[in-house]
Order: C-alpha cells, then structure tokens, then sequence
C-alpha cells in the first residue's frame, strides 16, 4: 500500500524538487527500498498477485522510474 506513495515523494525531493532538502532526500530515498521488495517478489514470477492483475497496474507508473 506505501510502495506508490513513498516512492512519490522519494521521486520528488531526488528529482523534481528546486529545493534541495536533505532530510527529505535521505527519508525517503531509504523508503525507496520498496524496490528491493518487488524485485525480490518478482524473481520467480511475471507478476506481483497471480496472474496480470491491478497490483501490477498500480505499481506500474511508480517502478518505470526506478533508477532515480
């Protein structure tokens, strides 16, 4: 449920924000280990939940940018 949100922000502060803001940066870059979850998930399965499913749309938008 966090991984959307946390990466948001993570996303935020590290790339759009024109303030550079330490302690936000840190914060939630360290949430940002919500990428090590779905790859661990994902390591023996196309999909998050079973078959292609809403778990897997949702997450979607967030982990396309996984290298910021």
């Amino acid at each position: 449920g966090g991984f959307g949100p946390m990466l948001g922000q993570s996303h935020h502060f590290n790339a759009y924000s024109p303030e550079r803001i330490t302690y936000a940066m840190e914060r939630y870059t360290k949430e940002a280990a919500a990428y090590h979850v779905l790859d661990r998930r994902l390591a023996d399965r196309d999909y998050v939940a079973g078959d292609y499913s809403i778990a897997d749309m949702a997450i979607f938008p967030w982990s396309r940018q996984h290298e910021r």
